[in-house]
């Protein structure tokens, strides 16, 4: 994960958005980490059958350097390990975060 990811992932904490777990974007406007990210790339919302989803194309993994390892720790953090913004921009592809 690069910079740019952890700038979004932090701005998302500053901005105060909500964090919403199992779901990039739920009904009140909370993101989730991966959520915050689309947000981050400016990507359009599409709600489908009461779930948001980000509209293609966008491609975070590609855009914020994000390998598949990275990707389930994502998902893991926001949602098992109940990580805020900031915690998972910290420790996640980062040598020095755990």
């Amino acid at each position: 994960m690069n910079d740019l990811a952890r700038q979004v992932l932090v701005k998302a904490a500053l901005d105060g958005v909500k964090q919403a777990k199992g779901v990039f974007r739920d009904n009140d406007g909370g993101l989730c980490a991966w959520g915050a990210l689309f947000e981050g790339m400016s990507c359009s919302w599409l709600e489908m059958n009461g779930h948001w989803t980000a509209s293609l194309p966008c491609d975070p993994m590609l855009h914020y350097d994000i390998s598949q390892e990275e990707s389930r720790d994502i998902v893991d953090a926001n949602d098992k390990k109940g990580w805020d913004f900031l915690t998972i921009a910290r420790k996640i592809g980062n040598k020095d975060g755990e």
